[in-house]
């Protein structure tokens, strides 16, 4: 029972990478950056897609999980602030991957290519 509900999840996450232009999950996962934690245990993702735009989700939940698509990373970038600050969730959640220099500002640059 526990395995067959495993291999159903598997099943949904390669699914839910084929809606976004990946052949697999494992594949669309190293074009995808976490941004910020929603507690207790899940994040807000940004995946740079195979057409060169931007899909926003989170893992809260079963997939398939809502998506927001947009064209850039800055306009990724601005809903990501809004979409965080309207979840009144502390700073310390803003986690975003790639970022650790102190001053660099995560929305005047793409995240790095191999974060």
């Amino acid at each position: 029972m526990v395995f067959k509900a495993f291999m159903k999840y598997v099943s949904y996450r390669n699914r839910f990478a084929m809606s976004l232009g990946f052949k697999s999950f494992d594949e669309m996962s190293k074009h995808t950056y976490s941004i910020f934690l929603i507690p207790p245990d899940a994040w807000c993702f940004a995946t740079r897609l195979p057409d060169g735009g931007w899909a926003v989700w989170n893992n809260q939940g079963s997939p398939p999980y809502n998506v927001e698509k947009w064209d850039t990373w800055e306009e990724a970038a601005r809903y990501l602030r809004i979409y965080f600050d309207s979840k009144g969730l502390t700073e310390e959640c803003w986690q975003p991957q790639g970022y650790d220099e102190i001053g660099k500002k995560e929305f005047q640059t793409k995240p790095p290519a191999d974060a």
